[in-house]
């Protein structure tokens, strides 16, 4: 009898270990604050949504272009993937994935553009990512998809290339020509 029991204690012990970094107690005090300016991540709408966002059906960080740059330290980002442009309905967009650490607790993401251009044909741009972490410890891997609205971009040049950057990650050029 006494066997068994250590048995179970140690099933449970090894299950406890092989569970996701997070514990509850750090969930439990986060508290939620909605402000007007933050990106909001939702599944997307018809009004808002990309051709890609279309064909995923999934969901999407919607972030407008702010001016200037990011202030503070960016929390890190390990990957900005996937990076296309896309038209939807409601302007143009840079689609990217971005892959951090964390998994606890919901992470805001910001796009700046300081308003210069590279001196190339076409011109270019770098759009500058800004990752606040919330100082979630969690370990998971997390990808998360951003559509960063560049229809002020878009608007003057019919022919450019973007580079997204930040958390010590970059994308590569994503070619636009409309």
């Amino acid at each position: 009898m006494q066997s068994a029991q250590n048995l179970l204690s140690f099933v449970a012990l090894v299950g406890a270990a092989l569970l996701p970094g997070c514990s509850p107690a750090e969930n439990s005090t986060e508290s939620v604050e909605a402000t007007a300016n933050a990106p909001q991540k939702v599944s997307t709408p018809p009004e808002a949504m990309t051709a890609e966002g279309a064909e995923s059906g999934g969901s999407a960080t919607i972030l407008q272009l702010q001016d200037g740059s990011p202030t503070g330290k960016s929390d890190p980002i390990m990957a900005i993937e996937d990076a296309k442009f896309s038209t939807g309905i409601t302007g143009d967009f840079i689609v990217a994935n971005v892959r951090y650490g964390g998994g606890c607790k919901d992470h805001d993401f910001a796009a700046y553009w300081a308003g210069s251009w590279m001196e190339s044909l076409p011109p270019g741009t770098i759009i500058s990512l800004s990752h606040d972490a919330k100082g979630d410890t969690c370990k998971r891997i997390v990808t998360e998809t951003l559509q960063i609205n560049i229809a002020r971009l878009t608007a003057n040049e019919r022919r450019l290339w973007v580079q997204l950057g930040g958390g010590g990650a970059t994308s590569g050029r994503v070619e636009i020509v409309k």
